[in-house]
């Protein structure tokens, strides 16, 4: 494909899946639950005026060795949208089934996940098999607090921090 005759996003997808199976989610613009290995996307609505802090600690977890550590567990699609809009639940429903293995033999992304809930984060949650995890704040000035907060922490010093809305490019702020 040249720049005056870009791919059609069938055929993006398809070299995007060929990256890596949950690529083809970055493609979009939009909220969807990945099914399969991430490479089958769900579109579901917009969760709404959402801002995250998304924090990567300078682990690399290895993707494959994650997938060997984890018990998949099967939901009914659909329904994360439901979960998600019951704040006090959300964290008990919303589940990656990365998370508990790869916290356990990472402590420190572990963490950095309870630095964000810490900083009240609505919800907070390992991204994909990780290192990188994700807080959501309910407005702009919370999350770009929240980021700066804990890039002054001693825990937040050596990680990448980023914060801004959903569904839009996010701010690098160090």
């Amino acid at each position: 494909a040249r720049w005056d005759d870009p791919l059609a996003p069938d055929d993006l997808a398809v070299i995007a899946a060929g990256l890596g199976s949950d690529v083809p989610f970055f493609l979009g613009g939009w909220v969807a639950q990945a099914l399969g290995r991430g490479e089958r996307l769900l579109p579901q609505p917009h969760l709404g005026p959402t801002h995250a802090v998304v924090i990567v600690p300078p682990i690399h977890v290895p993707t494959g060795k994650a997938y060997g550590w984890t018990v998949p567990q099967m939901r009914p699609p659909g329904t994360l949208l439901a979960q998600y809009q019951e704040p006090t639940r959300s964290q008990e429903t919303l589940v990656n089934d990365f998370q508990a293995p790869v916290v356990q033999r990472y402590p420190d992304v572990e963490a950095v996940m309870n630095m964000l809930e810490s900083h009240e984060a609505t919800f907070s949650a390992l991204s994909g098999s990780g290192s990188a995890v994700f807080g959501l704040f309910p407005t702009p000035a919370d999350a770009v607090r929240v980021s700066e907060l804990i890039r002054q922490s001693k825990t937040g010093a050596s990680c990448r921090i980023w914060a801004g809305p959903i569904g839009e490019a996010l701010t690098d702020i160090g």
